[in-house]
């Protein structure tokens, strides 16, 4: 098959390219055992990663109180998979990470399926302070993570099924009614 873009293949815009403007927040982060700063702009070279848009990253991932908590502030090593931190601060420094580069398009992935209430609500605070700014794709089994986006696609079997935004979807449809019900059970 093909994947357009605009109507323009894939192959021709180049997939370097069009994944550069991609940010991706996984349900289970990988986080090394290297300083703060380095996980956020992973991959990139110690004296090569720009302070300003680490702490731009961090603003917007509501880290500032980790930040300030850690002995040796971005400089602190967060352990083997982040065994230093909690979750919710592996989920947010995560979202940091996604943004360090930039994204025109930022994909969550299950981002708070395995977060507590509290943990949950700094994810939900972080992409509302980005919303309008870029695009964002959430993927969600959670009913309340999706009832502020602008638009819902309802799949089921790899299929759209229904799509509208929270209110229409409610109102009109038996099966995301009949969905919500039964998750919220």
């Amino acid at each position: 098959g093909i994947i357009k873009i605009d109507n323009i293949s894939l192959k021709k815009f180049g997939i370097k390219k069009w994944q550069s403007n991609i940010g991706y927040v996984p349900q289970k982060p990988l986080i090394n055992d290297f300083s703060l700063k380095e996980n956020i702009a992973y991959g990139i070279d110690k004296e090569l990663i720009d302070e300003n848009q680490i702490k731009k990253c961090i603003r917007l991932a509501a880290l500032e109180e980790l930040v300030s908590s850690l002995p040796k502030g971005l400089d602190s090593k967060l352990g083997e998979r982040g065994k230093l931190i909690s979750g919710g601060q592996q989920q947010r420094v995560a979202i940091a990470r996604a943004l360090y580069d930039n994204p025109k398009i930022l994909i969550f992935d299950e981002a708070t399926s395995s977060l507590d209430g509290k943990n949950e609500n700094y994810i939900k605070e972080s992409i509302n302070k980005l919303k309008g700014k870029i695009t964002i794709i959430s993927i969600s089994h959670r009913f309340y993570t999706i009832r502020n986006c602008d638009h819902i696609f309802v799949v089921e079997n790899g299929q759209i099924r229904e799509q509208g935004n929270y209110e229409e979807l409610s109102k009109k449809s038996k099966y995301f009614r009949e969905i919500e019900g039964s998750i919220n059970n």
